[in-house]
């Protein structure tokens, strides 16, 4: 979205947006006040922010919570591994 947006304005309209439609699908609002917050600040057009990367952090957003369960077939195979 930032590529799209050249001035910071149409940028911070068009995270509002993005901010309204998440609320629509039921995501969380803490996570979703913290990643237009953090999105908010972004500068750079072509790269995100530097600062501390966390090799071991992963965001996977649903209202499906059945997408990121693993079934016991599933959690079989993965122990057998």
């Amino acid at each position: 979205m930032r590529r799209l947006n050249q001035r910071k304005e149409d940028y911070l309209s068009s995270l509002n947006r993005l901010k309204e439609k998440a609320i629509r699908s039921s995501f969380t609002l803490d996570m979703t006040d913290d990643m237009i917050a953090m999105a908010s600040n972004w500068e750079e057009r072509l790269r995100a922010p530097k600062g501390e990367k966390k090799d071991d952090s992963q965001v996977w957003a649903t209202s499906f919570a059945h997408v990121i369960t693993l079934t016991k077939r599933e959690k079989n195979l993965t122990r057998k591994q």
